[in-house]
């Protein structure tokens, strides 16, 4: 194993992040690094969409729901990519919905791949105060029942790819998420000490012909906020098939499974529950994904997926 690999996940393993609700989680991140860090966009020799669903928390009335469709791939010379998420987040009485472009361009550097993206675009978050069950509906601080707001949203990240081997660090949101565009005085500057960074980590281990393991972390940093760090492992078999689990930090276990069932379609299936510390009366939490990747180089050509 190279040992430069192994110390960054020994780093990542051990580091720390945080999180708040109002960015959607995702236990499948692996499956799809786009989501996280937008230099991924077309890193492999392939057009790639997807679709998420995710059910936090199944049974907790109010809990999150989150539903997102993406796609990404090379547009010109292999060296320039453009992607697209559509994403909406519901929770409580809010909703939340997100659209973002994405671009990145690609660099051989040394033998390894070199890749810069940015993402931008706008998220729409409403609140329904009726859905409330309200004891004195004259209450003065109640002056709207239903409110919405826009917010911009820019994010950049990089990453570092070689053969088996690739490492990552974003910032999904570089402006502050509670300033929106309709108020003058909000401050919408570049908030970058307050806002979030992603560091992940990935390899790909050969066992034998036709199986390999594939641990990875992730790390999302973000001051004044709850950490969590996450850290996975999967087997995986004839590329068909995989089967692996996940701790979080936050004292969580995720069982996830992904299954290729033609050469172009995949499946994959998370299971999220508390090992200690869940929400009273919250259940596990169920994420689905269906994708679908069409190679635009023959196979041969087509860089090995590290996640």
């Amino acid at each position: 194993m190279n040992r430069t690999g192994l110390l960054f996940i020994l780093l990542c393993t051990f580091g720390c992040t945080l999180y708040a609700q109002q960015a959607p989680v995702y236990s499948q991140y692996m499956f799809n690094p786009f989501l996280i860090n937008p230099a991924y966009a077309g890193s492999e020799q392939r057009f790639g969409a997807s679709m998420h669903y995710r059910d936090q928390w199944s049974g907790w009335e109010g809990a999150p729901r989150t539903i997102s469709a993406l796609a990404h791939g090379r547009i010109y010379r292999e060296r320039l990519a453009l992607g697209v998420i559509v994403e909406e987040d519901a929770f409580g009485i809010t909703r939340q919905r997100d659209a973002l472009l994405g671009i990145a361009v690609h660099l051989p550097v040394r033998g390894s791949l070199l890749s810069f993206g940015f993402r931008g675009g706008m998220r729409f978050r409403s609140r329904d105060i009726t859905k409330l069950n309200i004891t004195d509906p004259g209450d003065p601080l109640i002056t709207n029942q239903f409110t919405e707001e826009r917010y911009a949203r820019l994010g950049f990240g990089v990453q570092l790819q070689r053969e088996r081997f690739a490492i990552g660090i974003s910032m999904p949101d570089v402006f502050d998420a509670d300033a929106p565009l309709s108020d003058p005085q909000a401050d919408r500057v570049w908030a970058f000490p307050r806002r979030a960074m992603v560091l992940t980590s990935a390899l790909s281990v050969r066992l034998s012909d036709g199986f390999s393991l594939r641990p990875s972390t992730l790390v999302w940093f973000e001051p004044d906020e709850r950490s969590w760090a996450d850290v996975n492992l999967s087997l995986v078999v004839r590329e068909l098939f995989r089967i692996g689990c996940s701790y979080r930090s936050t004292q969580n276990l995720v069982a996830v499974t992904e299954w290729r069932a033609t050469r172009t379609i995949r499946i994959a299936y998370s299971y999220d529950f508390a090992l200690s510390g869940g929400i009273p009366g919250a259940g596990a939490s169920h994420e689905v994904l269906l994708g679908v990747d069409l190679p635009v180089r023959n196979e041969s050509s087509r860089s090995p997926r590290h996640f």
